[in-house]
Formats: C-alpha cells, structure tokens, sequence
C-alpha cells in the first residue's frame, strides 16, 4: 500500500513540475490525499494524510521530485535484489515480485529522465523570466542523434523528425567540417540548422550556422526564396563546434549560438508544420559537408 501511494504521489509531483513555471513561485493545493485514497482499496485507505507543502518553487517541488523518487527506486532495488536471490535459489516467485520488478524499472527511468531533462527545464524558465517567450509549461524530448554528410554545392537536405509543435524550443551540440579537398567551398551555405513549420518541400523556414561565422533565417515560399537576416556569431571555419538553439513562438524565431542570441525576426508565413534537422553543403568533392548534431533535446510549448 505504501508503495502504491508513494508512485501516486510521485506522479502528481511531476505533473506539478512540468505545469508550473509561469511565475518562480506557484500556489499548489496542498491536500493529495482525496486522489490518491480514490485509488486504493477501502481496507488500504491510510490513517495519516500525506501532504504537500501549500506554497513553494518549482525548483523545491523538482528536488523534492528526485528525493522522492529516489527514494523509491532504492526501496524497490533492495525488494529486486531479494528476488534475484530468489531466483539463484530457485525458489518460486510470485506475481507480486514479478509486479515489483516492472515497477523498479519504470521508476528508475522516471529518475533517469527527470536528471536528464532538468538542464533544459532550467533553460526554459531562464528564456521564461526573460520575458522571451510568454509561458514555460511543456513537454521534453530527447531525440537521436544526426550525424549527415552531402556532397552537392549550393544544396541542402532535411530529416524530419517525429515531433511537429508549432512552437518549441530546440538545443543541440552541433559539429560541422566541410571537405579539406575544396580549399574554396560556399561557407555561406554550408553548416548545420533546423528547418521548420514545412508545410511541404517548398514552403518552410530554415534557420542555420554557416561556417561562415553568421547564422542565417531564410524562407521558402513556393519558387521564393527570401533571407530574413543574419547575425554574427564567429570567426568562419572549414570545421567548428557550436551549441546551437532555436526558439520559436508564434510570429517569433530566435536563434542563439553558445548562450548568445545572435539573430531574431518575426515572420507570418508560414503557422504551423513539420521539423526537421538540415545540413546544407557548400562542395561538391569528397564527403562535402559533415555535420553532427549529439545532445539533441526538445522542448514543446504549451499553447
């Protein structure tokens, strides 16, 4: 019962977590306990109410988040290593200890993810109290990892990925290397970027890091191709690494490069669409352009 109600608990902390965020300091009900008798048996229903602190941070109720479901995953991995005895005894194991195991790991991937993805919470409550985007609450995502070259002047591709919010925040560390062979590739047009709200292969925004040390926003628009603009972010280089992210929201789009905003417009164009990750090459020899993006995490605005 007790493992029951803490798992209940945990989830509603999370669900605080990602909601909070439009003010450092939210009200929070302090009373739990209604849901999660709801959920247990009358005969299990505890005799002392659990509660939450009624006023706290979203910083306090994330730590408080990690105690708890620490905790938790250290109860159910001592319950798994009595098991796995059990198990090298051959003694007989029942479907409750079986129940115990499934629960330790999803717990421990809460953990895991919860570590994982608070970087990038911190990041969207820093752009929050900013005033850059009007509201924090969302949805993360770790994506894959893109690692592309193309050998074609003057051309660039796009994989799509799985997520399509129109509004989002998109970080990742991203290398770049254009093939030593061509001592005079386009810089200008080569690098790595995001395209975004594609309607379809002609109607989109793409924005990028060229190698030659500006970041671009660029749309198409049918058989239109117009430059939004560029802001300078660095020496131009054959080869670089960068940390880039992309902000959009509504009418705005910003770019930044290593925690530096570089260039930001506001377009009415294009709404709504697909995302996908771009690498744009400025030679035809060798392996053209690399680029490789790791650490690729996505955060998915509230509308």
């Amino acid at each position: 019962m007790k493992i029951k109600l803490r798992i209940i608990i945990i989830g509603i902390i999370m669900l605080i977590v990602i909601g909070c965020g439009n003010g450092s300091d939210q009200l929070v009900l302090a009373q739990q306990t209604v849901n999660a008798q709801a959920a247990l048996p009358a005969s299990e229903t505890p005799t002392k109410n659990p509660t939450i602190i009624a006023r706290t941070t979203c910083a306090q109720i994330t730590e408080e988040a990690k105690v708890a479901a620490a905790e938790t995953v250290e109860a159910r991995g001592t319950q798994t290593a009595e098991i796995q005895a059990k198990k090298t005894t051959g003694a007989q194991i029942t479907k409750t200890e079986i129940a115990s195991i499934r629960a330790t790991q999803t717990e421990q991937a809460l953990v895991m993810s919860t570590a994982q993805a608070q970087p990038m919470y911190n990041q969207v409550q820093v752009l929050y109290s900013d005033g850059v985007i009007s509201s924090s609450g969302g949805h993360y995502f770790l994506l894959d990892d893109f690692d592309e070259k193309w050998a074609q002047r003057n051309w660039f591709s796009w994989w799509v990925i799985d997520h399509h919010p129109t509004n989002f925040i998109l970080r990742a560390d991203a290398s770049y290397e254009s093939d030593p062979s061509d001592k005079t590739p386009e810089l200008d047009s080569s690098g790595c970027g995001v395209v975004f709200r594609q309607k379809d292969e002609d109607h989109f925004y793409i924005g990028y890091l060229g190698m030659d040390g500006y970041a671009y926003f660029d749309v198409f628009n049918g058989q239109y191709v117009d430059r939004m603009g560029r802001g300078y972010y660095g020496e131009y280089s054959m080869s670089g690494e960068e940390e880039l992210m992309l902000v959009v929201e509504n009418d705005l789009m910003i770019i930044y490069v290593n925690g530096k905003e570089i260039i930001k417009r506001e377009a009415q164009t294009h709404p709504e669409g697909e995302i996908g990750l771009t690498l744009l090459s400025g030679t035809n020899k060798g392996f053209g352009t690399h680029c490789k993006m790791t650490n690729i995490e996505l955060w998915e605005l509230e509308q």
